[in-house]
């Protein structure tokens, strides 16, 4: 089922960019836990053993202090296509540049969510961000809060690694936020404002909007009430 799935994704993401590489290869591998989808030049890799069940014998024997609660609990067979296309479309179409000040990563991270979405169209925006539906409502509850706090602490054009900590990778919540916060919370950010922004401007080829800045992106930024 997976299988055709991921080949689904891709025929839809080929719609948007005809000239995309596509995999020669999918391989099921294991990696021991060191990479959930890994890319080669011409290839991609799917570590099975990080979409097991985290409530398998198996992931419950593995060591606290290696693998984190929030860890095991994204341990699930339901991201697999969104993780398969994620890390394809940040190798091969909107390549990532470590220097980048906290609003570009936000719509960096955006643009990827939204090409994501493209791909899997039917699929629920929890789903999309990688959150459980919990946390996704907790991510819509908050995004007020979540952006005053963006602005009231300055980070919007701050190149920091430590102040985007758990904002953009994964971490047991987002920092300088309360702990129940789920994880990641600066590409949700920025995966709203180019919602907005499609909003706006609905013909829009996906081949445009990954040229689109982030400044022009930003300024369509609203947040639903």
């Amino acid at each position: 089922n997976e299988k055709e799935k991921i080949h689904q994704s891709f025929q839809y993401l080929k719609y948007h960019f005809p000239k995309m590489q596509l995999p020669k290869k999918i391989a099921f591998i294991s990696s021991t836990f060191a990479h959930r989808t890994p890319v080669t030049k011409d290839n991609i890799g799917i570590s099975l053993e990080c979409y097991l069940d985290n409530k398998s014998k198996v992931i419950k024997e593995l060591p606290v202090k290696d693998f984190p609660q929030y860890y095991i609990e994204e341990l699930n067979q339901k991201y697999m296509v969104r993780d398969v296309i994620q890390e394809w479309v940040s190798k091969k179409i909107l390549l990532h540049n470590d220097h980048l000040q906290f609003a570009e990563k936000m719509i960096y991270w955006g643009k990827v969510l939204y090409l994501i979405n493209a791909s899997i169209p039917d699929a629920d925006l929890s789903l999309i961000c990688r959150y459980s539906p919990n946390d996704f409502k907790w991510a819509e509850d908050k995004e007020s809060d979540i952006w005053k706090h963006i602005i009231d602490q300055k980070m919007l054009y701050k190149r920091n690694d430590l102040t985007d900590k758990g904002w953009f990778s994964e971490a047991p919540f987002t920092s300088g936020l309360p702990n129940e916060s789920p994880q990641r919370l600066g590409q949700y950010i920025g995966y709203k404002m180019v919602l907005s922004y499609m909003a706006v401007n609905p013909n829009i080829a996906l081949k445009e909007l990954i040229k689109v800045s982030y400044t022009d992106i930003m300024q369509e930024y609203k947040i639903e009430k």
